[in-house]
């Protein structure tokens, strides 16, 4: 049995191949898979559109081309921070000469700017900063909602607000990672943004609700005679999709997630970088100690209190996108590890951890718990996992901070995907967005491992006046 890999990365699709036109021009759009194509053409000339499209099974890529058919001349893109570096990226890799994109950033007066600047074509936006502009926005004909299980609570500012907003837009469209909804009560908001601010023929969220479920004590359930009916409602109006449909069975599928270090953060990265000093004013005069330094602010634990926006990206993840998958997460440092374990435990998640402190014994019953399933979250120390141990029920594993060694690296994957195993591996990285964690990236896809390589490519410099430079 042959085992491929495909590598992609969140924002790119490295194997899809560009179209270039016939005057040779720089506008060239890339090919897209069959299963993009068979989304596309669902919603090819409709107003509305709703992609429920498996994590790495290019979602963004398909709903920019199906955009771009439209003649939507401002389109608005509401996404969460981490996922506005992918729509940055794919809307950059598409080449052509007429998307201007413009990431909304600061309050509002360093944002209207751009807003009103015709020549903006996409303008992005994280949820966080939709309640402030509530009437900024209402000159944007499109409006495409990524990650869309953010948008639950019918009642809540943010939700009202979209729901505004879709009404008045001439296009509007969804994006899920989740094949199957999250929850059928939730799905309506969702839908009703996609399509404008009804569904199902109702425009208000409580008759709808009134129809189709009925009330079990506290709760809320579909009536029996209703499941199938929503069920094909939904699939009539959305595109839905999983890794397995498309074909990508025994294979690896890599996504790289892309953030950004907090201005405290940069600041105390940009001060390593000049003076060798740890911020509690220890001196180095070795590159890999400034190195590690740099390693441990990308995964938030140079410092106490620190919080990298890597730690409510995997939540996030384990609780969207990846709800239910069996998910390995490796991380390099102990403290990482303890961290995401506190996270996990305050939100009652299924997980359990094997560090370089956990005993043989323990390693051995955390090991079992989640093979049987027991556990659906296994978090682990790169450096005590990578030999001798079978992780292979796992369906996904995310590195919180990578190795650099190319060798660890192989081997932390080859415990998940072995021989044999019939189902894909996604591979999710985490990467700080100018920091040693893209040189880390680099270094692994050139496969070299050395300490000398890496420190080449991370530029590391000797501060002026330094004389003890190895």
């Amino acid at each position: 049995m042959t085992l491929t890999a495909i590598h992609l990365s969140a924002s790119v699709g490295q194997n899809q191949s560009p179209i270039r036109s016939s005057e040779g021009r720089s506008d060239e759009l890339r090919s897209l898979r069959w299963y993009q194509n068979e989304g596309l053409e669902k919603f090819r000339g409709k107003r509305h559109a709703f992609f429920a499209m498996e994590m790495r099974l290019g979602k963004t890529l398909t709903a920019i081309r199906w955009i771009l058919t439209q003649d939507a001349r401002h389109v608005l893109i509401v996404a969460p921070k981490t996922v506005l570096t992918a729509w940055e990226e794919e809307l950059s890799t598409e080449g052509l000469d007429y998307i201007n994109l413009t990431t909304l950033k600061g309050g509002i007066p360093a944002r209207v700017p751009h807003i009103e600047n015709p020549s903006n074509r996409f303008l992005l936006i994280n949820y966080e900063s939709i309640p402030r502009m509530t009437l900024v926005l209402n000159g944007c004909d499109a409006i495409i909602a990524d990650e869309i299980t953010k948008i639950k609570n019918f009642k809540s500012k943010s939700t009202q607000v979209l729901l505004r907003w879709a009404k008045r837009a001439k296009y509007s469209a969804g994006l899920s990672g989740q094949p199957a909804p999250e929850s059928w009560e939730e799905i309506w908001t969702q839908m009703a943004f996609s399509y404008g601010g009804e569904w199902m023929g109702e425009k208000k969220f409580w008759p709808w609700k009134m129809r189709y479920f009925k009330q079990h004590g506290f709760d809320w359930v579909v009536l029996p005679n209703k499941v199938q009916t929503l069920k094909a409602q939904f699939h009539n109006d959305a595109y839905v999709i999983t890794r397995a449909d498309a074909g990508l069975a025994n294979e690896k599928i890599y996504e790289k997630i892309v953030g950004e270090l907090s201005d405290e953060e940069r600041s105390i990265y940009k001060g390593i970088e000049k003076t060798w000093t740890h911020p509690s004013g220890d001196e180095t005069k070795f590159a890999m100690v400034v190195a590690g330094w740099y390693r441990r602010i990308t995964s938030g634990v140079l410092l106490p209190g620190m919080m990298c926006w890597k730690y409510e990206e995997i939540i996030r993840l384990i609780t969207t996108d990846l709800k239910n998958s069996s998910i390995v997460i490796w991380c390099s440092f102990r403290q990482e590890l303890y961290l995401l374990w506190q996270l996990m435990k305050e939100r009652k998640i299924s997980a359990t951890w094997m560090s370089g402190a956990t005993s043989y014994q323990d390693r051995q019953s955390r090991i079992k718990a989640f093979q049987q399933g027991k556990r659906r979250i296994f978090l682990v120390q790169v450096d005590c996992g990578q030999f001798g141990i079978d992780l292979s029920t796992a369906d996904t594993c995310i590195y919180a901070s990578s190795p650099w060694s190319y060798e660890k690296r192989a081997q932390s994957e080859d415990r998940i995907f072995k021989v044999g195993k019939t189902s894909s591996l996604l591979v999710v990285d985490l990467v700080t967005k100018n920091t040693i964690d893209e040189t880390v990236m680099e270094s692994l896809k050139c496969k070299n491992s050395s300490a000398k390589f890496l420190l080449q490519k991370l530029g590391i410099k000797e501060p002026k006046g330094r004389k003890d430079y190895p």
